[in-house]
Parts: C-alpha cells; sequence; structure tokens
C-alpha cells in the first residue's frame, strides 16, 4: 500500500472538487469525474501497475524533470480524456501527485505538460 502525497496544485484541485461535490454545487459531469478521481487514486495507493490505471512512465518528462515521471489514466476511449501525472517518493511507499491534465490531443503531447515540483522533490535514484 502506497501513502499518495500532493502538490499543492493537485491538493487545490481536488480539494475544491470535493467540497463542491458535497455541498451539491457540482454538475453531473464534475460529479463523475470526482468519482473516477477517486476510484484512481484508491487503485493508485493499493497497486500503481493496476492494469486499469495503464500506468507508464514518460520519458520525455522524465528526461526534462530529471526523475522517474508516470502517467496514470483516470478515463480512457474519451476525447480529452483526465489523466494524473505522478512520481514515487519522497521516501518508500510514497506517490506524489504532480498533476491532472486532460489528455493532449496534438502530435507533441508532453511539451506543454508543465510539473509543478521543487527541485529537491526529484529522485535522484537511477
Amino acid at each position: 500500500m502506497y501513502i499518495i502525497k500532493r502538490a499543492k496544485e493537485v491538493a487545490e484541485i481536488l480539494d475544491a472538487l470535493g467540497r463542491n461535490v458535497r455541498e451539491g454545487n457540482a454538475n453531473a459531469d464534475e460529479q463523475k469525474l470526482y468519482k473516477k478521481l477517486k476510484k484512481t487514486l484508491g487503485l493508485l495507493a493499493e497497486n500503481p501497475r493496476h492494469p486499469g490505471l495503464a500506468s507508464h512512465k514518460i520519458h520525455g518528462l522524465s528526461a526534462r524533470y530529471h526523475c522517474d515521471i508516470w502517467e496514470s489514466y483516470v478515463e480512457n476511449h474519451t476525447p480529452g480524456a483526465m489523466r494524473v501525472f505522478w512520481r514515487y517518493g519522497p521516501g518508500a511507499n510514497v506517490i506524489t501527485l504532480l498533476q491532472l491534465e486532460r489528455h493532449p490531443e496534438n502530435a507533441l503531447p508532453y511539451q506543454q505538460v508543465a510539473l509543478k515540483m521543487k527541485r529537491e522533490e526529484a529522485d535522484k535514484r537511477p
């Protein structure tokens, strides 16, 4: 089992969405997304390689940020499907969520993804 930590921006997004759902201020699409995000984060904590997550390393982002960056599916077979970007650490059995993004539809999908990550958060392990 992994502990899920959230970068500040991810925490703000998830907290605001959860608050809107609990207070009845979320529309139907936001409610569905929140349910999918909860399921995804539960699977990620349980097993980051769960087949339903289709987790895979993003080599371009890993090279840019000098640590292994992974992407997992929140949605699939949906235009602009939501993805979560994450990394292992800091520490053992910890996963840090770095960004939530819609899947880009262009030919150079990861060039527009900007992760909010402090340099000291980068995993120095090979």
